[in-house]
């Protein structure tokens, strides 16, 4: 209907301008609730694409977005080796239509009131689909799936925790990749996600801003059955620009979330198992290793005196070998929701290459670790990068220092060594007083306690110019020395 068409039925029902002007604003009113009934166009997006499904006759229902950050961690008993300077996202889903909720097993969240889980099982006609708005400007923000859990040769389910595909971060978005309008799609479907494809960009949105992950039947069980897989997507967010607006967007994650299920037996022809990204290879840190050995034997005569241990760290190299989803999607073990844009090294680990449980940290004055190393993003092989204390017993961050945090001290021990630049330094105690690149360990929640065992963890993300992590055998390993005066 036109403005013209408007314009004439308002003269044929008559009266002054007035009534006039009030009948088009009406009409107008009534035009445009008619257009959102019918087109969908005129909808939230969200909404539009729930009408269009509908109509197609699937079963469409509400999921939701939430943050998890360490409070989280309290009343499970692992927290998987979360970063501690780094929220995540979890989308909790509804159980298929007539089937029970998953049973959480070793994750520990239990359904919400509304019977909802973040560990969820789906059928290979079924799809999740997430539409709304990345993060505000962040130093990183991800999205990944996940197989959580599977039942074991034995008969128990066990945690597994392997991503599913390469992880889609703000490098996919390189013009604009901040509080975008997108949508994510998750299914094993070729067929269900063309169609939503198509019904998302008659919502208007644009092609290139709809993500598909594509789940490989052959790898993965399917169904809403007792024994079948447990799937998961995390979502990780790191250092806002702006932390208002970064918690006001975790408090309320702007993204509406939905299970499509086709109402009869659909036909699907599976995704093929994902073809992963190289690491990304760039200037080894090995050219800092001399800087690195002087960093060293300055702090240890700092501490002279003092009773010196070595805390063993397990590399970048030997990590991503031991976490290595295929690995752990073939041998259904425990691969720690490892992702491809980052990578980790770890410690303590004993002389024979295995963890060890034996560092703990007391509040002896003085105490301390001093723990020395290449700055990952410094150096210019990451955006961002971080060292995070572990309460080991329970696989939970506890405490960090990012890589702005260590930035300048190396310097008090190198002075104008031309490596200061790309090196730190930093203590880890129980009682930090004035003393600068500190992190604190508290003894109650989230810390560890005095006779706890803790460990720790280093993380580098998303190598510049590039969607994954630095190669990690170009990476220097860290050193660890445990000070007690």
């Amino acid at each position: 209907m036109t403005a013209r068409t408007l314009n004439r039925l308002a003269h044929a029902l008559g009266g002054s301008l007035l009534r006039r002007t009030r009948w088009r604003a009406a009409l107008g009113a009534a035009l445009t609730l008619l257009c959102a009934c019918s087109g969908g166009a005129r909808l939230p997006r969200a909404e539009a694409l729930e009408a269009r499904l509908a109509r197609a006759g699937y079963t469409v229902q509400r999921g939701r977005v939430a943050a998890f950050a360490i409070e989280d961690c309290a009343p499970i008993p692992n927290c998987f080796g979360n970063n501690a300077s780094s929220p995540y996202g979890l989308w909790w889903l509804p159980p298929a239509p007539g089937t029970l909720a998953p049973v959480p097993g070793e994750m520990g969240l239990p359904p919400d009131d509304q019977g909802r889980t973040a560990g969820w099982t789906l059928h290979a006609d079924e799809a999740v689909v997430y539409v709304g708005r990345t993060s505000p400007e962040a130093a990183y923000y991800s999205f990944a799936p996940y197989l959580f859990s599977r039942v074991n040769g034995d008969g128990a389910r066990v945690p597994v925790f392997a991503s599913l595909a390469d992880a889609v971060n703000m490098t996919h978005f390189a013009d604009a990749p901040f509080e975008r309008e997108i949508a994510v799609i998750v299914t094993a479907s070729v067929e269900l996600d063309a169609q939503l494809r198509r019904y998302l960009v008659a919502t208007g949105l644009a092609a290139d801003d709809i993500v598909t992950f594509g789940l490989a039947a052959e790898q993965l069980r399917f169904g809403t059955e007792l024994d079948d897989d447990h799937f998961m997507m995390l979502q990780r967010f790191a250092l806002f620009a702006d932390a208002a607006a970064g918690e006001a967007y975790l408090a309320d994650i702007p993204a509406t979330l939905l299970r499509v299920t086709p109402q009869g037996a659909a036909s699907v022809t599976s995704f093929d198992v994902p073809t992963r990204a190289e690491r990304a290879t760039g200037d080894s840190e090995g050219v800092l290793s001399g800087g690195l050995d002087t960093l060293e034997a300055a702090v240890r005569a700092q501490h002279d005196g003092s009773t010196l241990t070595d805390v063993r760290i397990l590399s970048a190299s030997a990590i991503s070998i031991l976490l290595r989803s295929e690995a752990c999607l073939a041998n259904t073990s425990n691969c720690l929701g490892e992702i491809s844009d980052t990578v980790y090294s770890a410690g303590p680990i004993s002389a024979a290459g295995t963890a060890a449980d034996t560092l703990v940290l007391g509040d002896a004055p003085g105490e301390r670790l001093v723990v020395m190393g290449v700055n990952h993003a410094a150096f210019g092989r990451a955006t961002y990068s971080n060292m995070v204390v572990m309460n080991s017993g329970r696989l939970m961050g506890v405490a960090a220092m990012t890589d702005a945090e260590m930035r300048g001290s190396a310097d008090a021990y190198l002075g104008d060594h031309p490596d200061a630049q790309y090196l730190y330094a930093v203590s880890v105690m129980r009682d930090c007083g004035d003393e600068p690149y500190c992190v604190e360990v508290p003894t109650d929640f989230p810390g560890v306690a005095l006779d706890e065992p803790l460990s720790l963890a280093f993380r580098a993300y998303v190598q510049p110019g590039a969607s994954v992590s630095p190669a990690p055998r170009e990476l220097v390993v860290e050193r660890v020395v445990h000070v007690l005066p």
